[in-house]
C-alpha cells in the first residue's frame, strides 16, 4: 500500500484522528496600526470640531451672520469621527475595510479644504499675519498626515489579505 507523504494512514478498528484544524487567522501588523491611526485622528478631529462648534455658536449668540460653509464642514468633521471608529472597529475585527478607507478619504478632503480656505486668506502683506496663515496651513497638512498613511496601510495586500480571509470564513 502506497501512500503520499505526510497522508495519514487509516487502520480499521482504530478511530481515525480528526482533521487538521483550521489555524486563526492572525491580524497583520497594518490593520492594527490603520485602525490605531484612525483612532487617534478621530480623537483630533473631535477635539477640532468641538472647538470649531464652540467658535460657531459663540458667533451666533453675538448675534454675527451664521456662517454655513462652516457649518457644513463642521458636521461633515463630526461624519468623519464616527466614520473614523466605526471603520477602525470593523478593520481590528476583519469585517470590512471599506468605512475606514471612506473616512480616511473625507478626512484627507476635509484636510485639503482647511488648506486651500486658509491659503486663500489675503494678509495684506503683514507679517503677523503671513505667518499665522503658515501656521495653519501647516496645521491642516499635519491633520492630514494621519489619514494618508492609515489609508495607505488598510488599502495594502495584508489588510485586504486579511478582511478577505475573515470574511470567507
Amino acid at each position: 500500500m502506497t501512500q503520499s507523504y505526510g497522508q495519514q494512514q487509516h487502520h480499521p478498528g482504530y478511530p481515525q484522528t480528526a482533521p487538521p484544524q483550521a489555524v486563526p487567522l492572525k491580524r497583520p501588523g497594518t490593520a492594527t496600526a490603520s485602525a490605531v491611526l484612525g483612532f487617534i485622528q478621530a480623537g483630533f478631529t473631535l477635539i477640532a470640531s468641538a472647538y470649531i462648534s464652540w467658535f460657531l455658536i459663540d458667533l451666533a449668540s453675538a448675534g454675527l451672520e451664521p456662517l454655513y460653509e462652516m457649518w457644513v464642514v463642521d458636521i461633515a468633521q463630526y461624519v468623519g469621527v464616527a466614520l473614523l471608529v466605526v471603520g477602525g472597529v470593523q478593520l481590528i475585527k476583519g469585517s470590512s475595510r471599506t468605512t475606514f478607507l471612506v473616512a480616511a478619504v473625507l478626512q484627507v478632503v476635509i484636510s485639503l479644504y482647511w488648506i486651500v480656505r486658509f491659503a486663500s486668506f489675503a494678509t495684506g502683506g503683514i507679517a503677523l499675519l503671513q505667518s499665522v496663515q503658515s501656521g495653519i496651513i501647516a496645521f491642516g497638512v499635519s491633520f492630514a498626515t494621519l489619514p494618508v498613511i492609515g489609508l495607505i496601510m488598510a488599502a495594502t495586500g495584508g489588510a485586504g489579505q486579511y478582511v478577505a480571509a475573515r470574511r470567507g470564513r
